[in-house]
């Protein structure tokens, strides 16, 4: 029969074991899901900012392109009225023909020019914004990769297994032993129940003068018997 001590004291531990494998296999889970939300946290973040940051720098780019068209156009405006004023002052000074185109060519080509420099200028802020954006993209991934993604490996299955069993093994040793420990008392009961078999033994001896006893007796009466006759 088994030791009711060893089979409480193993059934505990393994209690034990498999709370305490629980409680491991928990807290990793805590934190895994901590650290999966602040990571999350984080991503976001840094998308909502480079969103924002993009939107701004849309809408920059937006007003340098109206600003650029508008100076075109005051441009435009002015070519247009320095052509008229050079028709009258033209004819007023009685000039025509070739002077009159040379002088309206003049202011063509000049307001050509500034209407290049302005879309060339308006292009070149446009590109620099372009870059600002793929920069802003470059800056919220490196904020995202920057977070340490970290997962908290939960205890193996096999611990409480191997704990148990080895606790197991340990109060099967105790129990052993304390049975090895009792066996030695039995041993002596059973040289002590030996005791009974010697004095029937010697019960036994005892028996025997009386049986040849009688063998005896019944000898004699035989040997009166025939006296007689």
């Amino acid at each position: 029969m088994c030791d009711p001590v060893s089979i409480g004291m193993a059934g505990l531990s393994g209690t034990q074991q498999i709370l305490s494998h629980k409680a491991q296999k928990d807290e990793a889970k805590r934190l895994n899901a901590e650290n999966e939300a602040a990571y999350n946290a984080n991503k976001q973040a840094a998308i909502d900012a480079a969103m924002f940051n993009e939107s701004e720098l849309s809408l920059r780019q937006s007003e340098e392109a109206l600003a650029a068209a508008a100076t075109v156009g005051d441009l435009d405006s002015a070519a247009d009225a320095s052509r008229s004023t050079a028709v009258v002052a033209a004819a007023e000074a009685g000039l025509s023909g070739n002077s009159l185109a040379a002088i309206i060519s003049d202011i063509d080509s000049s307001t050509g020019k500034d209407k290049t420099r302005v879309r060339k200028n308006a292009e070149m802020r446009s590109d620099q914004i372009q870059r600002e954006k793929v920069s802003v993209g470059v800056e919220a991934k490196n904020n995202i990769n920057s977070f340490k993604r970290t997962t908290v490996r939960g205890p193996s299955i096999l611990t409480p297994i191997l704990g148990i069993a080895s606790q197991g093994l340990s109060y099967a040793d105790q129990y052993l032993d304390r049975k090895a420990k009792s066996g030695g008392g039995l041993t002596k009961t059973t040289k002590a129940s030996k005791a009974p078999k010697e004095d029937e033994d010697e019960d036994y001896e005892e028996d025997k003068p009386d049986k040849e006893d009688k063998e005896d007796k019944s000898s004699e009466k035989d040997d009166k018997e025939k006296e007689d006759e």
